[in-house]
Order: C-alpha cells, then structure tokens, then sequence
C-alpha cells in the first residue's frame, strides 16, 4: 500500500501545511535514539540482577520519559488526523508505522 500511496502522490503532490509538515516530522521520528539505548542498557543490568540504586531511580526517571515522548506522540498523530479529516488508525497504517 505505502507504494499505491506513493505513486499517487507522484501525481498529485500533497501540499502540506507548516503544521503538518511539523507534526509528520515528530510522528515520524519515532523515540530518541539515546534514551532507547540507555533504557535497554538498564533494563539489561535490571534483568542480569546487576541494577544499582541510582541505575535503578535513572531507569524509574527513564520509564517516565519514555511515557511521556509517548503521550506527545498520540496528540501529534491525534492531531495531525484531525487535520486530515482521518482516524488515528487509518493514519498509522497510511504513514507506514508501526502499530501499537
């Protein structure tokens, strides 16, 4: 389907506002790469029984992080499909995303 969508949009070029253009970015971005990889570092040391007491507040403050990247992420694709007069999930699977 992203190659349908593709060739479509050949044809007829989507313009995009500033503010779709802006949330698309974010919505595409995904979770920053850093606090990703130091997540599954700490969750490595929490698995392996090697978790120290400040490994484990950083995870906690991490985990807090991470849910709150996430709740941004919802109101810019909840957003960006209010402007394009779509559902959430009908966006998710246009853009290509993953599901969650």
């Amino acid at each position: 389907m992203p190659r349908i969508e593709a060739l479509r949009l050949r044809k007829h070029p989507q313009v995009l506002t500033a503010r779709e253009t802006w949330l698309l970015k974010r919505v595409q971005s995904g979770l920053p790469a850093m606090l990703r990889q130091e997540h599954d570092r700490l969750v490595g040391r929490r698995d392996a029984g090697t978790l120290t007491a400040t490994d484990r507040k950083r995870l906690h403050a991490l985990a807090a992080d991470i849910d709150a990247h996430q709740a941004r992420h919802l109101e810019w694709l909840m957003e960006l499909a209010a402007l394009r007069k779509t559902s959430v999930a009908a966006l998710v699977k246009r853009l290509g995303l993953p599901g969650r």
